[in-house]
């Protein structure tokens, strides 16, 4: 009997489609596409079939069988009022009886066969009640150290002495160290060496030797090393007394345990939810994004007004509100940064986030990544530019004043300027989520810094690095938004404006011209969605791709306008 199985035969086109339009809210908004040109939308056709029957419920066909061959495995009928045949239930009481007359007299007058090895030696005394033969053996090799083996009808009772069992261990042959750092530094003093007439150290960037200094800090590390660890615990539960051995082959992915029958139930446990647990991935999706602050909201955005939309309804229509919790209750203060928070929302779009933070301010998006990782793995994204900044400048001026023989030597440091975060998923039984989250944003400008060192004068292009970033441990719901916010910056701007020729007169030039200066404050707000990864989840990611790929054909299909010359 041949059984055909729904295959997906064109991964290709749903992995190109997706990245695709994975990322545009809008396939169409900013393309630039002339619409007036004929465009052939056969292939944009044959990828939407090719999703329609991703999308499509995998139904089994059976080819048509012979009628012999259905005849044949087709059961008899039961006589009628006959019930399934059930294992008979009785009362046992046993007192003193060696094993082997036990198990021979336990299966004698039923269906079963016993065979116990010369070495059982064991005295059973047991008194059970309104039992089955299954469950008489199972205690009682349990009780008495005992290994049962079933095949069918035939029972094997062996001694309980060491047994040997191979596990197999599907995990990377890896070993990752994660860190997170959060530092704020006050009162710094870096230390200088400046010899006359010899040579001169100068340090700057990243100090070194630094004294007076006081601050918090704060420090996260991560650090897996799975094969070594589930070693050290299976030896924990073994032990390496009397013949006991616990082998790991991280190369071919197997754990070879000897150990007791009892023992290696217990590996075997662990080793089933260990495996569970490790396998558990989920998608990150995160939106940073910078509001630039209305008036009204200099103090900073007002996270109670996402309790409305509107006149008193939210994005349904009706009186909700999205915090899942008092706001107040759930925030959390960061320890390095005054003021931070985070909150859980009861928002699965962004866009609606998006919609709410725009009353209070001009919203902009920064960046969009999106991440997966499995449980309790580190996950990290970095998307930006690094620029050398001078950090340390030797001088070596053994001959005095002739400057012709002096020598410097200059060391140049990597400063990163652009977005990075981090994230660590901790996921529980019950789809809550636990997130170590540390957003960074560093912006990093030249500064020329002038320094005298006796008669001499460098001029030394410092960094000057602007830092938001938060370190916070959240709660998180499935596929639920979470919001952390409170990251404040002002910027100070000056315009100047001049007349033409009457400004650049000397003196009087002043009287021709106009500065003003301004000032506004804009908020980093970083949100999280994390999504445990299942069916569900990709078949959305599939029919939004689809939806996006259906109005890109509308609008290719559609006739071109008439152009007027």
């Amino acid at each position: 009997m041949n059984v055909k199985r729904l295959q997906s035969q064109t991964p290709g086109y749903l992995l190109a489609v997706v990245l695709l339009f994975g990322c545009a809210e809008n396939p169409m908004r900013g393309t630039g596409l002339n619409t007036n040109v004929a465009v052939d939308t056969s292939t944009i056709s044959h990828i939407g079939e090719v999703m329609d029957d991703a999308l499509a419920e995998p139904e089994a066909s059976v080819n048509e069988v012979p009628e012999q061959v259905s005849l044949a495995l087709i059961p008899e009928l039961a006589p009628a009022g006959s019930q399934p045949e059930t294992e008979e239930r009785f009362d046992l009481s046993v007192s003193g009886a060696s094993a082997q007359s036990f198990f021979r007299d336990l299966v004698r007058g039923t269906d079963y066969n016993v065979v116990v090895h010369p070495d059982v030696a064991a005295t059973i005394s047991i008194e059970l009640g309104q039992v089955t033969i299954p469950e008489v053996i199972d205690i009682v090799t349990k009780t008495w150290g005992l290994v049962s083996q079933t095949e069918g009808q035939l029972v094997k009772i062996l001694p309980g002495g060491l047994q040997t069992e191979v596990f197999q261990i599907n995990y990377l042959n890896i070993s990752r160290k994660g860190d997170s750092n959060t530092r704020v530094n006050s009162g710094q003093i870096s230390s200088m060496a400046v010899q006359g007439g010899g040579s001169g150290s100068i340090s700057g960037g990243q100090q070194s030797g630094v004294s007076g200094s006081s601050g918090t800090s704060i420090t996260t590390t991560n650090t897996h090393d799975f094969w070594a660890e589930l070693k050290e615990m299976l030896v924990s539960i073994v032990g390496e007394k009397g013949g006991r051995r616990v082998v790991t082959n991280p190369y071919a992915g197997i754990v070879v345990v000897k150990a007791m029958p009892d023992q290696l139930a217990m590996v075997r446990e662990l080793l089933g939810k260990a495996d569970l647990i490790m396998q558990r991935q989920v998608i990150l999706e995160a939106k940073i994004l910078e509001v630039t602050l209305s008036e009204g909201y200099q103090q900073g955005l007002q996270w109670s007004g996402m309790t409305q939309l509107g006149h008193g309804k939210n994005a349904a229509g009706a009186a909700d509100k999205y915090l899942s919790g008092d706001l107040s209750s759930r925030a959390v203060t960061d320890e390095a940064v005054e003021g931070v928070f985070s909150a859980a929302l009861r928002i699965h779009d962004f866009s609606t986030v998006i919609q709410l933070l725009g009353r209070q301010g001009n919203v902009q998006v920064l960046s969009s990544p999106r991440i997966s990782t499995v449980n309790n793995q580190k996950a990290v994204i970095k998307v930006g530019t690094d620029e050398f900044f001078v950090t340390n400048v030797d001088i070596d001026d053994s001959n005095g004043s002739d400057s012709d023989r002096t020598s410097t030597d200059v060391e140049l440091t990597p400063f990163f300027s652009g977005i990075s975060l981090d994230v660590t998923p901790q996921i529980g039984d019950d789809g809550n989520i636990i997130l170590h989250v540390h957003p960074s944003i560093s912006e990093v400008q030249d500064q020329q810094k002038v320094i005298s060192l006796g008669d001499r004068t460098l001029t030394l292009p410092m960094a000057l690095s602007t830092i938001r970033e938060t370190d916070s441990v959240i709660s998180a719901e499935n596929g639920k938004i979470v919001v952390i916010g409170g990251l404040i910056q002002h910027t100070n701007r000056e315009d100047n404006a001049s007349t033409p020729l009457l400004g650049d007169i000397p003196l009087l030039g002043e009287a021709f011209k106009q500065k003003r200066q301004s000032g506004q404050k804009s908020e980093l707000v970083i949100l999280l969605k994390p999504m445990i990864t299942s069916r569900e989840t990709f078949r959305g990611d599939v029919e939004k791709s689809r939806s996006r790929l259906k109005s890109l054909g509308e609008v290719l299909s559609s006739p071109p306008e008439p152009t007027l010359w």
